[in-house]
Formats: structure tokens, sequence, C-alpha cells
């Protein structure tokens, strides 16, 4: 066969005319190896016919070899088709198998579980079947189409199983068919802004003043028989609250003043023992620079520390009051935003500034902000 590679061995004498003779026919012989009167190498398996010829006209002994590299496998193959084509059939149902649908899962149908799968059976979506017939845009449509109450529905793939998960616009519970009431209250004091309500009977309205833990909206509705129903309130109540954080700064400001002079006190320890001068300074005040160095290394363990004293004078200078004032500022508002949440937008904030016993600059930071105020019992 054109292309492939087959190992050849010729034996007999004057084996150099031999390959003269297939050097003149252009037969190419690869990777040669002779021991004595007999000679191995690699050919061309289209160019054999003729190696074979040449071997008969001079009386030499020709024995084929196995076939090398990609013949060696066809080789391989051609003994063993049984298992080739075993292999083949097995590869092709697994990736068939993996275009299919074998199962499908419903989340968060709640009560819409049965109905789901009569109308998925009634669609024709049920295992098995080919994935290619399944148009997820389209059954995503006539789901929603079909449970209105539902806020959106999700259809996708996960393996060979389908699944189509329901994203509820209210709380899992069936709220509607609760048997007593639950109020909406009021988690912060404040005037009200607006309310919008989504079940239940407001009681308050624009403008209000309400307080922490208030009853914003009631949880009964009146029915057509003009009797109250109880509801599981909800609904978003907006508020306009207000907050405040203070910082205190003072408005001197202590220096360190260096005189110049200084001194310094070296000593040396060991792991057993310590050689050091105990003078101290005669500064009254004076601050100490620190710096060691080891002696030696594993076999010598000793460290040299050198210990300045530099004297110096504290200095209580008194600062501007813009920049006192500007820094109690920021300092209040950092500690509003860490109380409210860095996230939270203010409508509108002010600073006002109070001076206490001639020492400290204390700034107070009011913001407004609108909260959704609404809690549930």
């Amino acid at each position: 066969m054109k292309g492939l590679k087959r190992f050849v061995t010729v034996e007999g004498l004057n084996l150099e005319r031999f390959f003269r003779m297939t050097a003149e026919q252009g037969v190419a012989c690869l990777k040669a190896r002779r021991r004595g009167r007999r000679c191995t190498f690699l050919i061309d398996e289209s160019r054999l016919p003729v190696l074979v010829a040449i071997a008969v006209q001079g009386g030499w002994q020709i024995t084929q070899g196995s076939r090398c590299g990609a013949g060696r496998h066809y080789d391989r193959v051609r003994r063993h088709w049984l298992l080739g084509g075993l292999l083949c059939v097995m590869v092709i149902g697994i990736l068939l198998m993996t275009q299919m649908l074998w199962s499908v899962s419903l989340i968060n149908a709640g009560s819409y579980v049965s109905d789901a799968r009569i109308f998925l059976r009634h669609t024709g979506i049920q295992a098995p079947m080919m994935k290619s017939s399944v148009d997820l845009n389209e059954l995503r449509e006539q789901l929603e189409w079909r449970y209105p109450d539902v806020a959106w529905i999700e259809c996708g793939w996960r393996g060979t199983a389908l699944r189509i998960t329901f994203v509820q616009g209210i709380s899992s519970k069936d709220e509607h068919l609760c048997t007593s009431a639950r109020d909406v209250v009021s988690a912060e004091s404040g005037i009200v802004e607006c309310v919008i309500t989504l079940a239940g009977t407001p009681v308050v309205s624009s403008g209000d003043l309400v307080t922490a833990g208030q009853t914003l909206i009631q949880g009964y509705e009146r029915g057509a028989d003009e009797q109250n129903i109880p509801v599981s309130a909800r609904g978003i109540v907006k508020l306009r609250v207000w907050d405040s954080a203070s910082a205190k700064v003072s408005l001197y400001e202590t220096n360190t003043i260096y005189t110049g002079n200084s001194e310094k006190n070296i000593r040396i320890e060991g792991p057993f023992f310590a050689l050091y001068n105990p003078d101290k300074p005669t500064y009254e005040h004076f601050d100490i620079k620190r710096g060691s160095m080891p002696l030696g290394g594993l076999f010598f363990p000793f460290m040299l520390h050198v210990d300045e004293y530099r004297e110096c004078r504290a200095e209580r200078t008194i600062r501007s009051i813009e920049q006192v004032k500007r820094e109690a500022e920021e300092a209040a508002m950092r500690i509003l935003r860490e109380k409210t949440g860095f996230d939270d937008d203010f409508v509108d904030k002010w600073v006002d500034y109070c001076m206490i016993e001639d020492e400290e600059v204390c700034a107070i930071v009011y913001g407004e902000r609108i909260v959704d105020a609404a809690s549930y019992d």
C-alpha cells in the first residue's frame, strides 16, 4: 500500500552489490542495521515488488517484516475488526444518547407541578426524545402565557435533562390562602413619601409622620359582601428619614522638637548572657532609635544592639480653624456612611459646628435619604 512503511530483512553474500542495485532502481532503504550476512531496513511498501525482483535476480533471500507507524495500527485493526467495529458502534451510541432528552425537571413550580407535567405531555415533550425537536424559546413563551402569575420561566439544558425553572413573583408561601392577617409595619421613623399597596389596606398617606413599629398597611381587605377578609399585607412604603453622626477633633496638636543632643547605649546579647551599659540618659524627654546587627552565625549566636536616645521636647501648637473643621466634617461623614451603609444615596446633607471648651471642634453631619421602610411583622 502506497505511503506505508515496512521492515524487510535480506540475507546473503555481497550485500553491498544488493544495495547498489536498489539505489539504481530508486529504492530508498532507511534505518538499515547489518549483522554479518543479514541486514534489516525500512522501505516504502509500494517499492516492495522491485526489491523482491532484485533479490531473486541476485540470489538473496528476502523476508518481509511488520509494518511501521500507521501501517502497524492498520494491521491491528484488520486483525481485530470485530472489536474495532463494536468500539465505533459504542462511540456513535454514546454521542447519539447525549443528543437525546432523558428527563424533565420542574424547579420551584409549586402548585403548578401537576398541570405543567400534563401540559408537557400534551405538547409531546417527554423522555426519551431528541433535543433538536424541543424549541426552548417557544416552550418558554407557551408556559409564560399559560401561567401569567409567574414572574418569568427559564428553560435550559443540563446535560441530557430539560430544566424548567419557575421564578415566582411573590413569596414561595401561598399567601392568598392564609387564614390570619399580617400587617406591614415601619422599620424606621420618618415622613411618608409614597405608598404602593400590593395587598391589604393602607392606613397612612403621603406627608404623614410615622415612627418605627407603626402599622402602615393593615392585613385585611373588604370583600364583595362588605366583610373584612384577612390577607398577608404587602407593599412598598417610601419614607423620608434623617440620620446624624458627630465627630470631635482637637484644635491643638503636639509636635516633637529635637534639640540635637543624643546618647548611644551599646549592648551584646547571647543565648546565656548579655553585656550592656546600665547607664540611663539624663534627658527629661527623649525618643529611642534602636538597631540590631548579628555578630556571628549559627555557631556564634550573638547580637549587637545599639540604642540611640535623642533628646526632644513637646511643643503644643494651635491649628487653623478651617483645617480642623474640614477634618471633623470628613470624620463625621465617614461615620454617617458607615452607620447608614455606603451604598445609600443621600438626598440632602448639611453640617453644624460647635466649639467645646475652646479646645475641640465638634462637627454634626445630618443626612436625608428616602428608603423603603416596609417590614413584615
